[in-house]
């Protein structure tokens, strides 16, 4: 997903430039690009089992917060072309991926709680623009670079505050769900047997006296096939 949103940028970034034409075709063309390369990308993460969902929380609000930040240090900047925006967003993006992706593993992080720090992140942002609203001012841009550096220091001080508020969130929760079960050895006795985790593997030969409910005949019973889910 993010690699689908930092190509559509960089595109736009190149089709606007020196005063070109941004049009749809072409930014959707680098978004697609930009979501082939970033799933490709993804298959050697996702199939080593090393993320958890808490994990990927992290990743994405890192990456909201890149992006974000990238367009209110544009307002800080005030560049001599628009298409900078796009691209400090792309660049926020990029970076806030890959701060969350080393960052992730080394936390201890659940949606529940990320829900929380992108929240105040978010709301730290935003509070500056109701300064903005009241010094606007349409003769100079100090008021517009007063905004965008706030809101920068906002987004930085709202995520710290999150992070801090939720140390305790939902600790030990951060877990593995595949890790979890990876050495199951739950399933049933029987001659074929799955454990939770998905592994199917023969097992031992499971002998049982027969039910008096299901037959008045003495005899035993011999499970072939046995699961746990």
């Amino acid at each position: 997903m993010w690699g689908g949103v930092i190509g559509g940028m960089f595109a736009g970034t190149v089709q606007g430039a020196n005063g070109g034409e941004v049009n749809g075709s072409g930014v959707l063309v680098g978004a697609s690009l930009g979501a082939t390369l970033g799933g490709l990308l993804t298959i050697s993460i996702a199939k080593d089992h090393k993320l958890t969902t808490g994990d990927v929380a992290l990743v994405d609000t890192f990456a909201g917060m890149g992006t974000l930040g990238g367009l209110t240090i544009g307002m800080l900047m005030q560049p001599a072309q628009r298409e900078a925006y796009s691209l400090n967003a792309a660049f926020g993006a990029t970076a806030g991926v890959i701060v969350g992706y080393i960052a992730a593993p080394q936390t201890n992080t659940t949606e529940r709680r990320m829900l929380r720090v992108g929240g105040l992140a978010l709301a730290g942002g935003a509070v500056p623009f109701l300064l903005y609203a009241g010094i606007h001012d349409k003769h100079g841009t100090w008021d517009e670079r007063l905004t965008g550096g706030l809101s920068s220091l906002g987004l930085i001080g709202g995520a710290w505050l999150g992070f801090y508020l939720t140390r305790h969130v939902d600790e030990g929760l951060d877990v593995n769900e595949f890790d979890k079960h990876k050495d199951a050895d739950d399933a049933p006795a029987a001659v074929l047997g799955r454990n939770s985790s998905g592994r199917w593997a023969l097992g031992g030969v499971g002998v049982t006296p027969l039910s008096p409910a299901l037959s008045q005949d003495h005899g035993l019973a011999m499970s072939l096939v046995g699961g746990a889910w």
